[in-house]
């Protein structure tokens, strides 16, 4: 069976820990390149989280900035 996976915080945790790494073959986060590769995972989407606690004058520069990360 195939899946679709409509969230993830991939972005937001990439952002948050500029170590982490999607590409990585050690990396902590929950969904990765290799993961997603070698799953039934048929089609993904990334969440752009914004913290509330991010400025409002920050808030789109924050969510290009998770963007551009991928």
């Amino acid at each position: 069976m195939r899946y679709l996976d409509g969230h993830c915080d991939v972005l937001y945790k990439m952002w948050r820990d500029p170590e982490m790494s999607f590409y990585g073959e050690n990396s902590s986060l929950d969904v990765t390149f290799n993961y997603l590769c070698d799953s039934d995972i048929w089609f993904q989407t990334f969440a752009v989280y914004v913290p509330t606690g991010v400025p409002y004058v920050e808030r789109f520069h924050t969510a290009l900035t998770q963007i551009d990360l991928f």
